[in-house]
């Protein structure tokens, strides 16, 4: 079977497998890789996000159409200078499967840069308000912890991490801390397929 793999901490980049893992092939390695999301409903679709150290224009996104083997970077984000593009996070709906989400890191102050939505239809870029995202609560540890994930049943329900976390409920436009008393530093949340629950893994520093 084939697999794809994001390594954050390498300039590998995407790797992918045709072998369930055994061996392991680069096939996008301009940089280290940050999240790979598959289409919700094209098959062999995907969509990562690249952090590449340089050149600063190929840092951003981009689509696979063919499980991983090619891939092709989407527009630049709207507004935003390319030097300042660090880690991103990538995440997809079922509910709005033609959008892709972007959690975008700030590579000069390691913290929050923007918070994007791409329309597959008209391959465009939108950067959403974001407001209520505090530096001082997200956090400067975007290359460490930086968390997106997107209701599949509803995507006007938006969650975003670093050192703290917090949650939309109007797509994006506002957020709002969310679980204050958990411990510090997200990594990964995943939607339970059969519940309304979130799962969280969170670590110390």
């Amino acid at each position: 079977s084939i697999l794809l793999g994001a390594t954050l901490f390498s300039n590998a980049g995407i790797v992918r497998s045709v072998n369930s893992g055994a061996s392991w092939t680069p096939v996008l390695n301009t940089g280290p890789g940050s999240s790979i999301v598959a289409h919700p409903t094209k098959p062999g679709t995907f969509y990562a996000g690249d952090r590449v150290t340089t050149p600063a224009t190929s840092r951003g996104v981009y689509r696979s159409t063919d499980v991983g083997l090619t891939w092709s970077q989407l527009p630049p984000f709207p507004s935003v200078d390319q030097n300042s593009i660090g880690r991103v996070e990538v995440a997809m709906s079922k509910a709005t499967p033609g959008v892709v989400w972007a959690l975008v890191g700030d590579r000069s102050t390691s913290g929050f840069l923007g918070l994007f939505k791409f329309d597959e239809a008209t391959s465009t870029w939108t950067q959403l308000a974001a407001s209520g995202i505090t530096s001082s609560s997200f956090g400067t540890q975007q290359t460490y912890d930086l968390v997106l994930a997107v209701d599949p049943t509803d995507p006007q329900r938006i969650y975003v991490a670093g050192v703290r976390a917090f949650r939309s409920l109007d797509g994006g436009a506002t957020f709002k801390p969310m679980a204050v008393d958990v411990h510090v530093d997200w990594h990964v949340i995943v939607f339970d397929p059969n519940s309304d629950y979130v799962h969280v893994t969170e670590m110390d520093a």
